[in-house]
């Protein structure tokens, strides 16, 4: 895993923190990183479109997401059947969906390095809603 993107809700109190904190550790490990530009405020980070979300994934051997279960819903929806794998750290409160809370981010990616990560498959449903005189509309629930 070479490079690693880095996505990171901005309603959290030391988001800023944790993802600069996160890309120089990263980068110190020789690792590229990404991450998406612009997401400086709730409105930007709920506006960022599956698609940009995708591509960046779709560069990228793992993504990082610093928040908590809705962050990590937020991100899953968006790359519903795509293969990069999400690693949630948790910034918020219970953090179900997480894999580590933000202190042991380091320890955790150290160990997905060296073979050690479990992967766990969650299972989603697609459906598509359409009605009459309105336009289809496609839904993803993830863990809803």
């Amino acid at each position: 895993m070479n490079r690693i993107g880095l996505i990171a809700n901005p309603e959290k109190p030391f988001w800023r923190e944790a993802l600069d904190e996160a890309e120089r550790w990263i980068r110190s490990h020789g690792r590229e990183v990404m991450h998406l530009e612009g997401m400086s405020s709730k409105e930007a980070f709920r506006e960022v479109g599956k698609d940009l979300i995708r591509e960046m994934a779709s560069q990228c051997d793992l993504l990082v997401v610093f928040g908590g279960d809705g962050t990590m819903l937020h991100v899953a929806r968006s790359l519903a059947g795509c293969p990069t794998p999400l690693l949630g750290i948790n910034t918020g409160g219970l953090g179900f969906l997480t894999a580590a809370p933000y202190t042991s981010f380091q320890t955790t990616l150290e160990a997905i390095w060296k073979g050690q990560g479990v992967q766990d498959v969650r299972p989603s449903l697609h459906a598509t809603l359409s009605g009459e005189g309105k336009p289809s509309q496609s839904l993803t629930a993830i863990n809803d």
